[in-house]
């Protein structure tokens, strides 16, 4: 039972540091796009009613456990893998975290396990091994059809410092449960145990055989998105040029306007593979590098909120027009006061070839003196989606009538800094927002955040809504120009050879 230990509150919260929040931005602000992974809600609830309740508006879907539930306003989340096994860990929001949860499957030793008869080992253990624990409450619980025993005690930590622990088990599959394991403080349990009871009461489980089921047809439906990816609808990309605005909304932030973080030049053009990296003229290309296909260029400008540093990146991304091979160069540059630190990743996917079907992708992440260097590699899978896809989603996507598509694929993703080829959702449907718009809720992770883009009747991407609040929004180039002008924000990068 030792794997059921709370781990000890952190006394900081771990934060990614906004230069790599800016890099991300950089490498895939069009494309780390979905829908929550499990079935649609029955959870009558609006998303006001789980504000006002101290909850996040929008559910929290950890796929491989089927799990889908809404998490306390503000707190963090970290997924772990271990030998194909799902760990979540949640923490408090606060600058000092007063809980902590840490969520796990558990397959159970006990001849007829229920998730009573599972607390009650656990109590029975720590009291034959001289660790007694005084029992807070002990009581069955139901969240919908589900029911499981929610037992809260008070302990003392290795310190010495009394402690609260709690277990809220559910059942999971036949000698499954699913544990979620509580800490706190006793100054702080009466408000913690109100915030995650309204929180628990969200809880749905989706059986995994119907998650299995249902991963397979998405996976399905990722492959007939890709196979209908033809050169003919690629090559209708060719000559499209759009200008992004990033931007934090004032209604986020409290302030009377909206704070600029940045923007982007999206292009498309039919180009060489060698153009991935534009210091190289065209007379240097290889036989390989002379290979046509569908070139992606996007040219950003970011700041840091809070401080006078800017980030600059330019980055090019090739794919052949039969999807077969692909390749990437992103170069990014802070500048800090007249400092300047600059890394690349570059990105090669290999054709497919005998005993590898659908070729290897390898990544280098570098600075860009080459005094670090990171390599990986990964076997490509099925249904894999190559990087200028991700940046055409919207003009690829059924746009005939009420048309919808929920769809699996794999693809590249580096959100946080974690590089991984991940298993991403997506789920294209009608909006709300008038005739002719288009919603598309996307994961670039099974697990991960959620983001909503809306697209017009073209394809165009028109706003799409990050975790946190910011935006980004199709925007003129002069009206851009003016925002920045007249907040008095530096124009001059606004040019396509600048960033």
């Amino acid at each position: 039972m030792t794997g059921l230990t709370p781990r000890p509150l952190p006394r900081s919260r771990c934060r990614v540091s906004r230069f790599a929040a800016l890099l991300v931005a950089a490498v895939a602000a069009a494309a780390v796009l979905p829908t929550a992974a499990q079935s649609p809600s029955l959870d009558p609830r609006t998303p006001g009613d789980f504000q006002r309740m101290g909850l996040e508006p929008q559910p929290l879907a950890i796929e491989s456990l089927g799990l889908q539930f809404h998490r306390p306003a503000g707190s963090s989340f970290h997924l772990q893998r271990l030998e194909g096994r799902t760990t979540v860990n949640l923490v408090d929001g606060a600058d000092i975290p007063t809980w902590s949860i840490r969520v796990q499957p558990l397959i159970s030793n006990l001849p007829r396990p229920t998730p009573a008869a599972q607390v009650q080992q656990m109590l029975e253990s720590w009291q034959r091994a001289g660790q007694p624990a005084d029992v807070i409450s002990n009581e069955v619980v139901t969240i919908g059809p589900l029911t499981g025993q929610l037992c809260y005690v008070r302990q003392q930590s290795t310190g010495g410092e009394p402690v609260i622990s709690g277990w809220l088990m559910l059942p999971l599959a036949d000698r499954e449960l699913l544990v979620f394991a509580i800490q706190t403080l006793p100054t702080d349990f009466g408000r913690t145990r109100a915030l995650l009871g309204s929180s628990f009461s969200t809880i749905e489980l989706t059986p995994l055989t119907d998650v299995a089921q249902a991963r397979k047809a998405k996976l399905d439906a990722g492959r007939d998105f890709l196979a209908a990816a033809t050169a003919e609808r690629l090559r209708s990309l060719i000559g499209r040029e759009r200008w992004y605005r990033y931007y934090m909304p004032a209604a986020v932030t409290g302030v009377a306007t909206d704070t600029e973080l940045g923007y982007y030049l999206l292009e498309f053009s039919e180009g060489k593979l060698g153009a991935i990296d534009p210091s190289q003229p065209e007379s240097n290309y290889d036989p390989t590098e002379q290979t046509f296909g569908l070139l992606v260029h996007v040219h950003g400008h970011y700041l840091e909120s809070g401080s006078d540093s800017t980030y600059d990146s330019q980055a090019y991304y090739w794919m052949a027009w039969d999807q077969s091979q692909e390749a990437w160069s992103i170069r990014g540059t802070r500048r800090h006061r007249g400092r300047e630190l600059s890394e690349a990743l570059t990105g090669i996917r290999t054709p497919k070839r005998t005993g590898d079907p659908y070729g290897t992708l390898t990544i280098i992440n570098s600075g860009s003196n080459a005094a670090s260097r990171d390599q990986r590699s990964w076997r490509v899978p099925e249904a894999y989606m190559s990087q200028p896809i991700r940046w055409a989603l919207g003009v690829l996507m059924p746009r005939q009538g009420g048309s919808q598509l929920n769809m699996n694929t794999y693809c590249f993703d580096n959100t946080g800094g974690r590089m991984s080829v991940s298993l991403r959702s997506d789920a294209w449907a009608p909006a709300s927002e008038g005739a002719g718009r288009w919603r598309l809720k996307s994961q670039t992770r099974s697990e991960g955040a959620l983001i909503e883009s809306v697209y017009d009747e073209t394809g165009e991407l028109r706003r799409r809504n990050w975790p946190n609040g910011p935006v980004t929004e199709l925007v003129e180039l002069a009206d851009l120009h003016r925002i920045w002008k007249d907040k008095g924000l530096a124009t001059g990068k606004m040019t396509p050879d600048q960033p």
